[in-house]
This record gives structure tokens, sequence and C-alpha cells, in this order.
């Protein structure tokens, strides 16, 4: 600094201590032609002690310092003649002070000093990089454990769930060889053994009934088959039988039925209970048409609708407000309640001029 006519020198001291050991206060002096110290790891505390020579009105001396790398800006001392920095991070820093005399002009010039502070082996960057390495390997290998279990199970589920579709297609299988054709053949010869003209008029009753009985067996034997069958878990295998049953069903009843398939179907399967319980709720719509609409056309049109399946069944009938409401009410709360099981949901509309329109809706698993 210069002030008085005469140059005057700061000669920074500095003390510290081993982490773990209090300062001794015995400063280390640094010479006046050092430009740089080095310090080991673990030192708690760094004192900077400054002078400046200053004959006149020595107490009005003011200095200013600043330890680049840790403070933002320049600190004013004001009259002391002490830095303190306590546990600062390893690094390379320069301390600088500047004075002022008391006539209030600043030394810009003033003295430095470069501190190097060695860090702990575990502030090193081939520690740091190693630990982070070592985490990822860990993770990695972490990763690769989960992926292994996760498809390790996903393996067992396919096994699982093939073994369940062979043994749904044997059971589909006995039940049709065995149960339907043994009903079929009860219902045949029973029109056979109807046809005997000795046979009385009682007999030939009753032995109507059993033969109109095992066909109805059939029929329902036919609809269990064809849920429990793996071969029909997707959505075209709807349109192979919903709409040949309503042609048929619906036909023996006089009422013409239009059927439109609206491309692309949704992707993914339904399976054996879905299916059976839709199935049903459709068959209930079909029955409420012939029990309660007076309807002579009806349409069925099955589509996707935001990716789930839509099938709606739309009758030219006397729609609500008959005398028979009480048994068509009932069915669609049936019908309703079958979709919600099955996560969907029923929606009906209806009214004497435009007939009713049921439409069932439906989620599809993609990932079946």
């Amino acid at each position: 600094m210069i002030w008085d006519g005469a140059v005057r020198t700061i000669y920074p001291q500095l003390s510290f201590s081993p982490v773990g050991q209090p300062t001794n206060g015995n400063p280390q002096s640094v010479d006046s032609g050092s430009d740089q110290i080095r310090l080991p790891p673990g030192g708690q505390l760094i004192q900077f002690e400054f002078t400046g020579l200053s004959f006149a009105s020595p107490e009005r001396t003011r200095f200013r310092y600043q330890l680049e790398g840790l403070d933002h800006g320049w600190v004013e001392a004001d009259s002391r003649r002490v830095a303190d920095y306590t546990h600062p991070p390893p690094g390379r820093y320069l301390f600088k002070v500047i004075g002022c005399n008391s006539d209030g002009i600043w030394n810009e010039l003033g003295d430095s000093i470069e501190i190097i502070i060695e860090p702990q082996f575990w502030e090193t960057l081939w520690f740091k990089t190693g630990v982070v390495a070592l985490i990822s390997v860990t993770c990695s290998g972490l990763v690769m454990v989960v992926l292994r279990r996760r498809h390790g199970l996903a393996m067992e589920r396919l096994e699982h769930q093939r073994a369940l579709e062979i043994e749904r297609t044997r059971i589909a299988r006995d039940l049709h060889d065995d149960l339907g054709v043994g009903l079929t053949e009860i219902g045949l010869l029973g029109d056979v053994a109807g046809n005997d003209p000795g046979l009385r008029p009682a007999s030939q009753e009753r032995l109507q009934e059993i033969t109109d009985r095992a066909r109805s067996l059939a029929a329902s034997l036919d609809e269990i088959v064809w849920a429990i069958n793996p071969a029909n878990d997707t959505s075209q295998s709807l349109v192979d039988y919903f709409f040949p049953y309503a042609q048929k069903l619906l036909g023996s009843a006089g009422i013409r039925c239009r059927l439109e398939v609206v491309e692309p179907l949704p992707a993914g399967n339904l399976n054996a209970e879905d299916r059976h319980e839709f199935f049903h709720a459709y068959k209930e719509a079909l029955n409420n048409v012939i029990r309660h609409s007076g309807a002579t056309r009806v349409e069925i049109c099955l589509a996707s609708s935001n990716g789930n399946l839509m099938i709606r069944v739309r009758d030219n009938g006397r729609g609500f407000g008959g005398a028979d409401d009480k048994g068509l009410r009932h069915g669609l709360v049936g019908m309703r309640e079958r979709l919600t099981r099955l996560g969907g949901k029923c929606e009906v509309a209806g009214s004497p001029e435009s007939g009713t329109t049921v439409t069932f809706i439906i989620p599809v698993d993609p990932g079946t």
C-alpha cells in the first residue's frame, strides 16, 4: 500500500490445525517472497493476519480482504488485522488484502497469496469417480436382477396361461363331444319316438317336452363351450358367434335383422368369464326386443369405441311406455349389472317414435 509517502507491504500470516484438533493459536508465518502455500487436508481454521505501517494516525488505517473462490466480494475489515475461515473446502484460493491510510487513500495494489488446500482422499476426483462407477455398476446389477426376475415371472405367467388354455380346450372338446352330442341324440330319438302313431297323446306331449328340454340344454351347452374355448377369446369371435345367434333367434320370431361390423375392431382379447357375461347381456337385449318391443326390424352394429368394444342393438318398436314395461325394466337392470361387473357400461335410450337402442361398451385388455 502507498500512504505517508512510503511503500508498505502487507505480509499475510496464517495458522491451521488438522481436523479433530483445535488450533494451537500459533500462526505460521509466510515469507514476504512467497506467493503460494499448500496445506494438507483436514484443516479446521485458516487465519490470515495482515498489517500495514502508518506512522500518522495508525488507528485510522482500514483494510479490505477477499478470498477469491469463497468470498463473493470484498469484506470490510475496518481496523481489524485478522481474517478467519473455518472449514474451507479443498481447492485453490487467492487471498487478497488492500489498505487505506488516514487520508482515505486506498492502496489498490495491496498484497496477495495463493492457498492450495489438499482434499481428503474421499474428496478427490478419482475417489468420486470410483464411487459413481461403483454405484452405477451396483444399480445396473440390481436392474438386471429385477429385469431377470420380472422376465422369469412373465414366463411363469405365460406357461400358466398356456396350461390353462390347454385345459380349457380339452374341457370344451369333451363337453362338445360327450354331452353335446348326447343331448342332440336325445332330441333326435325323441322326434323319432314322437312319430309313433300308436303313442298315446299324453305320452307324446311328455316326450315332446323331453325333446325340447334336451335341445334347450344342447343350446346352453353350446354357449358354454363357445365361452370357455380359448380360440374364441378374440373380438372377431364375437362377430362370428353373436351375429348368427341373432339371425337365428330374431328370424324365428319373424323379425328382420340387419348386421354391421365397423372395422378395425379393438385389438386384444376377452377372457371366458367376460365373454360369458357379455353374451348373456346381449341375449337379454334380443329377448327384450322379441317380448316387449313389437319391432319388425333390428339393427345390430359391432365396432370400436375409444379402444373399447361396442355392440349396439337398435329396434323400430314402440320404445318405453308400454303396458309390460315392468318386465322390460327388470331386464334392463340385469343388463346394466352385468356390464358393471365387466367394468363396462350399458346405455339405453328409447321413445315411442324412435324405438329402443341398447348400447354395450366393454373394455378390452390389450395385454391379453
